[in-house]
C-alpha cells in the first residue's frame, strides 16, 4: 500500500502525537509499505531522518514560501490510504483523501471532554463541546476510525454510538522504543524524579500532585537529597511553572528544576536515562507515551490509573504492573498521600525498583511493539468499505 500520513511535523518537537506518527510511519515502512508523510514544514534534519527510514516527506505549498497541508500534492505513485491525526490534521487529511478519491483513516489521540474541563478556564465547557463536536464530525466523515490505546478506543466508541451499534473503532497500541536498554542498566547516582509533559495546565498532567507529594517525602528520603525535574514548560514560562511547583510542594527552590519542553530525541532520552524515577500523575491521559518510553529505557515509572497505558499494562501483565499504577481520584490530599508513599517506596529501594521495571518491560515487550501497531493499522485499513 501507499499510505499518506498527515502530521504537523516529522521529528517530534511538540509532543506525543508527532512521536506516534513518526514511530508508526517507520514501522509501516519496515513492513515494506510505501509511506509518504505530509508535514507543515521540514528541515534538512527532518528529510534526512525520514529518508534513513525509507519515508518520503512532502511539504505542500499553496504558493512560494506558503506551506499548507490543504494544498494539492504531487505523489510519485497514487495513494491508497490517507491518515489524519485527531483534530490537529483530521481536516486536511480529509481534503487530501477526497482529492485523491481514497479512503480516510482518522486516529484519535485525545478525549476533549476530560482535557478541556481540567483546564479550569471560564469557557472550558464551551471549548470542550466545540472540540468534541469537531472530533465527532471528523470521525463520522472518516472511512475508518482508530484510537490510541484501550481507554480512548472505549470512549470514542461511545462518542460514535448511535444507539444501534454505531461505527466500529479500531484500537492502536503504541510500542516500546527499540533497541531496549540492556538488563544491566545502572542505577543513577542521584535521586532524580522526572515529570515530562506540557506543564502550562498543571492540573491535567498532575504537576501539582507530583510537587506536593515530593515536598511531603519522609525524612529518610529527604536525606538522600532527591530532586524533582519537570520537563515541559512552554517557552518563557519555566520561571512561572517553577514558582507554582514550589508553592504546591513547600520544598526548597533548589530541589525543583523546571525546563522548557524539548524534542524527545534531542534531550528527553537523556533525562529518562539519568532519572531514578519517572512520574506520570495525570488526571487525564489518553495513553501516556512518555511513560512507555521510560519503561523502554528501564527507568522505574509511576503511572496514573487514569491513563490508557495503565489499562493496557493491566491487560497484558497485571501482576508485574501493579506496583507502578497509582490511583488519581482528584481528591488532592488523598492523591498526595498515595503518590508520596509510592515515590518513597521506589527511592528507598532503587535496586529493587529497577529490577521490577525490567521484569515489567520484559513481560510487555512481546505485545507492545510498533510492528504490532502497524499490523493493527493495516487490519483496520482492510476493513474500509469498498467505495
Amino acid at each position: 500500500m501507499h499510505i499518506v500520513l498527515v502530521c504537523t511535523e516529522w521529528l517530534p518537537r511538540s509532543g506525543g502525537l508527532s512521536q506516534f506518527n513518526r514511530n508508526i510511519a517507520i514501522a509501516l515502512a519496515r513492513r515494506g509499505e510505501r509511506v509518504t508523510c505530509l508535514v507543515a514544514d521540514a528541515t534538512t534534519e527532518d528529510h534526512a531522518d525520514a529518508q534513513d527510514a525509507g519515508i518520503t516527506l512532502c511539504v505542500p505549498h499553496i504558493g512560494p514560501g506558503l506551506p499548507n497541508l490543504y494544498a494539492p500534492i504531487a505523489l510519485d505513485s497514487p495513494a491508497d490510504l490517507v491518515v489524519g491525526h485527531d483534530r490537529h490534521t483530521g481536516e486536511p487529511a480529509a481534503v487530501q483523501a477526497t482529492r485523491a478519491s481514497v479512503p480516510l483513516m482518522l486516529v484519535v489521540h485525545t478525549n476533549p471532554d476530560e482535557l478541556e474541563m481540567l483546564k479550569q478556564r471560564p469557557d472550558a465547557a464551551a471549548q470542550a463541546e466545540e472540540r468534541f463536536e469537531k472530533l465527532r464530525r471528523l470521525s463520522a466523515q472518516a472511512d475508518v476510525v482508530c484510537a490510541v490505546g484501550p481507554r480512548l478506543t472505549r470512549k470514542v466508541g461511545t462518542m460514535l454510538d448511535d444507539g444501534y451499534g454505531g461505527k466500529p473503532v479500531y484500537r492502536l497500541d503504541p510500542g516500546l522504543t527499540e533497541p531496549l536498554n540492556p538488563a544491566s542498566r545502572r542505577v543513577s547516582s542521584e535521586c532524580i524524579c522526572l515529570l515530562v509533559g506540557r506543564a502550562e495546565d498543571i492540573a491535567i498532567k498532575g504537576v501539582d500532585i507530583a510537587a506536593a507529594a515530593f515536598g511531603a517525602l519522609c525524612d529518610q528520603v529527604r536525606a538522600m537529597k532527591p530532586v524533582l525535574w519537570i520537563r515541559g514548560a512552554a517557552p518563557g514560562d519555566a520561571e512561572a511553572v517553577h514558582a507554582a511547583a514550589v508553592a504546591h510542594s513547600g520544598a526548597h527552590r533548589a530541589d525543583l528544576i523546571v525546563r522548557e519542553y524539548a524534542p524527545y530525541d534531542e534531550v528527553v532520552q537523556g533525562d529518562l536515562l539519568r532519572s531514578s524515577l519517572v512520574l506520570m500523575p495525570s488526571r487525564s491521559e489518553g495513553f501516556g507515551l512518555v511513560a512507555l518510553e521510560a519503561l523502554s529505557r528501564g527507568t522505574p515509572t509511576l503511572i496514573s490509573e487514569r491513563s490508557g497505558l495503565a489499562e493496557a499494562l493491566r491487560e497484558i501483565a497485571p501482576d508485574a504492573a501493579a506496583p507502578f499504577i497509582i490511583d488519581v481520584r482528584d481528591q488532592f490530599e488523598d492523591d498526595i498521600q498515595r503518590w508520596q508513599q509510592a515515590i518513597e517506596g521506589v527511592l528507598l529501594d532503587r535496586d529493587a525498583a529497577f529490577h521490577q521495571t525490567r521484569e515489567l518491560r520484559d513481560a510487555i515487550a512481546p505485545t507492545l511493539r510498533w510492528a504490532a501497531t502497524a499490523e493493527q493499522l493495516l487490519r483496520a485499513a482492510d476493513a474500509v468499505p469498498v467505495r
